[in-house]
């Protein structure tokens, strides 16, 4: 019985914490002004969240992008 109670438990706190969490929005990257795909980065990131960038708030719109990277973004896109 007990370790019903304490499943019974653990289920309820997951299902709470996964009902009240709050969607994370991106922020503006510092370094994407003036770039040429300032407009694009921005609508990926903010309206498709499936652009993400670096800790620092930075967004490296020159730096080639890697296979690992690509990745990723595609997975979020298909999500």
């Amino acid at each position: 019985m007990a370790k019903f109670r304490v499943f019974r438990a653990a289920a309820a706190l997951a299902l709470s914490a996964a009902l009240l969490t709050q969607p994370i929005y991106a922020a503006a990257f510092t370094d994407t002004s003036g770039n040429w795909a300032e407009s694009a980065i921005e609508k990926w990131s903010e309206k498709y969240g499936v652009l993400n960038g670096y800790e620092d708030g930075t967004f490296h719109p020159d730096d080639p992008i890697t296979r690992g990277a690509f990745a990723g973004i595609l997975n979020r896109f298909l999500q």
